[in-house]
């Protein structure tokens, strides 16, 4: 991607970058052409994450919280998908 093409992901919202050799097959820039564009933009770069500091996933029955027993709202509550009906009645059927 060109300078001018990165410059407008940040300036769009962007918030990360790739760091590596390679992305799967395409050659990164070395990280020195990235501090080069970042100072260019203005931009800080901050430290990345360390183990430590990431937050820790717990399984659901494991978790501190009680579930409120809320239920989704959908969009479209009358939209039906067909095979999820004849799956239903396959269903009742064996029981």
């Amino acid at each position: 991607m060109t300078k001018e093409g990165q410059a407008m992901c940040f300036f769009a919202g962007a918030n990360s970058i790739f760091a590596g050799d390679k992305l799967l097959t395409t050659p990164n820039p070395d990280v020195s052409e990235d501090m080069e564009l970042f100072k260019l933009l203005g931009l800080n770069p901050r430290k990345p994450f360390i183990k430590k500091m990431q937050p820790e996933s717990v399984e659901a029955k494991d978790s501190q919280y009680q579930p409120l027993g809320e239920k989704p709202k959908w969009s479209r509550p009358q939209h039906k998908i067909e095979r999820n009906e004849e799956a239903k009645q396959k269903a009742k059927a064996i029981k």
